[in-house]
């Protein structure tokens, strides 16, 4: 029998294509889970966040991530749920499988709106700056109808508009402004004002904070007012005051013949005799800020300032399950732990998937960043003024500094470690210590001529290196304790923002330019290349938020993203899938595992390891002198190296994990008989060289 011959250069063509491997959020850190509404299509639950959109099959299920559009205001018509964002109103199809916002009408983009009502032939909404709006059928022909509402005049000098919510009856609408309450007649577009039996201190003093909903029941309109919920029967010609909370109404709603009001303090309350008499229903809710409530089928659910519960018998139960909604500012990696940080609270993980808080018990504004020296982590706290701790114990208790940083700005201070040595800084100082702040030195504070902010900082080989403000203005620190112009190559007239750095390169992010790579230590640059895979395109100019480096492989993140390279920046492939929110804040490697930190969704996970055994470069294994059959194979296959070279066998399946690992071969036969029949990725790797072979196990 002839057996074929497979071209390594030829294999590699098609296996670059497959992925390996997609994004897995982790279990935390949980953070503050606002639910701003909850609504059902079919059998699927939906609930918007203050972090985005999630979906449920189930009530006491786990929720699942979407998008990161909120429920701020929305109308649902059909399968279309309607929500306005500060970038017009998005329109999501709730029967699809792959939710996907769009913009809905080219002439609301980048409109802030803040309320939609619908009616049965049109669309209402109310914008912060252009006010009353009203679509002819669902189209994308909009006129704006504001005569009678009060304007602000805007920066620029025109008359603005401002409605923050609307609601309607069949022949009347409403809106509320930063003025008050206001109706027309859907025929006759006038406004005039509706206050008339509503408490007048509430009118015209911010009713943003005291006017919180409009709720039409039939021909009866709510409205709720600090603590106090008003009705009116006569399309609101005169208002009457239906009931006093012992704390500020949220929302209403009626389900049968009983009435709810939501409250930001007591909870739920429930009339069975329409608003007469009302009386508490949270047994077993332990958030009573609530801000919303609805029922679907016969089963009650509510969203609370942190979080969901649904009525189960007589108790309330919490299910947030998958709801995970931090905001991650930093992170760092310690040889044992993740450490990750939000503004007010502190997390770490040892096994990267669970969260442990390990907040410290300190007075401040927020949480700056965190960083690692060894096993010790280092957390930069905001307060008045800034300052330093750390912890020797994973976080169970937190110390001070042997002495503060020597000087304060209004900002927290940005901190690096890089063997055994603390650098704090912050606009144009800098001082560092050996000794947790018993001593501390400023020989790397920035002068002239040099820009007197610092823009970023790294410690490469040892030497130190800096971003200045100014065009141009790299610098590193030379033998005598000076900073020293280090941009031969860069271009003289454009600001730098981004530095950065992988075992053997430095990167340098170039304003509106792109990224330069230095591989001489900073004594020149070159300009590399910002094209991506995909037909993306990286907008360096003001993208990257973070990076991370193995060997040679430069990971980054961005507001749209992660990226990676292995070639020193001239190309780039995507690390995107399965990552809803691109928003990545920060990113680290533990254990060949990448950690993205998210603008809204906590921590996310992606196993690398398929990406480090095919991304090393070299020349040590000659393509045209090796040979490998037979493909299909059965339960062995052959492997021939003319050039006699050791070199390590790995198989890992289409999913990224290693199922196979063979060290120090010789030319010969490998066992394949405890592999299943399938398609894997074979990998050769020598010293130098890594090449992929596609392997297909057929019995």
């Amino acid at each position: 029998m002839k057996i074929k011959l497979f071209s390594f250069i030829a294999i590699c063509l098609i296996t670059t294509k497959i992925a390996f491997s997609q994004w897995i959020q982790t279990e935390g850190p949980i953070g503050l889970t606002g639910i701003s509404g909850i609504l059902n299509n079919d059998d699927k639950l939906f609930i918007g966040t203050n972090c985005g959109l999630h979906s449920s099959d189930s009530i006491s299920g786990r929720w699942d991530y979407l998008c990161d559009i909120s429920l701020k205001a929305y109308a649902k018509k059909g399968d279309s749920l309607l929500v306005g964002t500060t970038a017009g109103i998005m329109v999501i199809d709730l029967s699809s499988r792959d939710i996907k916002p769009i913009s809905y009408g080219r002439s609301l983009i980048n409109l802030n709106i803040n309320a939609i009502s619908s009616a049965d032939t049109c669309l209402y909404i109310g914008t912060a700056w252009f006010g009353f709006k009203k679509s002819k059928g669902f189209s994308d022909n909009w006129e704006s109808f504001n005569d009678g509402l009060p304007y602000f005049i805007a920066s620029g000098g025109f008359h603005a508009f401002n409605v923050y919510l609307i609601e309607h009856l069949s022949d009347v609408i409403f809106c509320v402004t930063p003025d008050g309450l206001f109706k027309t007649n859907v025929d006759h577009i006038l406004w005039s004002p509706a206050s008339s039996g509503i408490l007048k201190e509430y009118m015209g003093q911010n009713p943003n904070n005291n006017i919180k909903f409009l709720k039409a029941i039939g021909e009866t309109i709510f409205v709720g007012i600090e603590n106090k919920l008003y009705s009116s029967s006569n399309k609101g010609n005169s208002w009457e005051e239906v009931y006093s909370f012992g704390s500020t109404v949220s929302s209403l709603h009626k389900f049968g013949n009983d009435y709810y009001v939501t409250t930001l303090g007591d909870g739920i309350y429930i009339s069975n005799d329409k608003g007469v008499s009302w009386t508490n229903f949270n047994y077993g809710l332990s958030d009573l800020n609530v801000n919303t409530l609805n029922k679907i089928d016969t089963l009650l659910i509510c969203g609370t300032s942190d979080g969901l519960y649904y009525k189960s018998g007589n108790n309330w139960i919490k299910n947030n399950q998958g709801i995970i909604c931090s905001y991650i500012r930093s992170m760092a990696i310690s040889s044992k732990e993740i450490v990750a940080n939000d503004n007010d609270k502190v997390y770490s993980s040892m096994n990267g998937n669970s969260w442990n808080e390990i907040t410290p018990n300190v007075t401040k504004r927020y949480f700056g960043s965190v960083a690692t020296m060894g096993d010790t982590l280092l957390l930069s706290v905001q307060s008045d003024p800034p300052f330093i701790i750390y912890s020797r114990d994973d976080g169970h208790s937190w110390e001070n500094l042997n002495h503060p940083v020597p000087f304060n700005r209004d900002d927290s201070y940005s901190i690096y470690t890089s063997n055994k040595r603390l650098y704090a800084y912050e606009d144009d100082i800098m001082y560092s210590t050996d000794d947790f702040g018993m001593d501390w030195w400023k020989q790397l504070s920035l002068s002239r001529p040099y820009c007197n902010n610092f823009n970023g900082f790294l410690v490469y080989n040892s030497i130190p290196f800096a971003l200045t403000c100014g065009n141009a203005e790299v610098v590193r620190l030379n033998s005598s304790g000076n900073w020293v112009l280090s941009n031969n190559g860069l271009p003289t007239n454009l600001q730098l923002e981004y530095l950065t750095k992988t075992n053997d390169a430095l990167y340098v992010n170039v304003h509106g330019k792109g990224l330069y790579v230095s591989k001489d230590a900073g004594n020149s640059w070159s300009f590399t290349s910002n094209k991506l895979d995909l037909n993306d395109v990286l907008d360096v100019s003001w993208g990257i938020s973070s990076s991370a480096y193995k060997g040679r492989i430069l990971f980054i993140s961005t507001f749209n993203g992660v990226f990676y390279t292995v070639d020193y920046g001239q190309n780039w492939k995507s690390l995107n899938v399965g990552l809803i929110n691109k928003y990545v804040t920060s990113i680290k490697i533990f254990n060949d595992t990448l950690f993205a930190g998210t603008n809204g969704n906590g921590v996310w996970k992606y196993d690398i390891k398929s990406i480090l055994l095919l991304s090393n470069t070299g020349s040590n294994i000659n393509q045209n002198h090796i040979r490998i059959y037979p493909n299909p194979a059965t339960d062995f296959l052959n492997v021939q190296i003319d050039s006699g070279s050791k070199f390590e066998l790995n198989i890992i399946d289409l999913m990224g994990r290693q199922i196979l690992s063979k060290h120090n071969l010789l030319s010969g036969n490998v066992d394949l008989s405890n592999l299943q029949n399938g398609t894997y990725i074979l990998i050769l790797k020598s010293d130098k060289d890594v090449l992929t072979h596609k392997l297909v196990i057929n019995r």
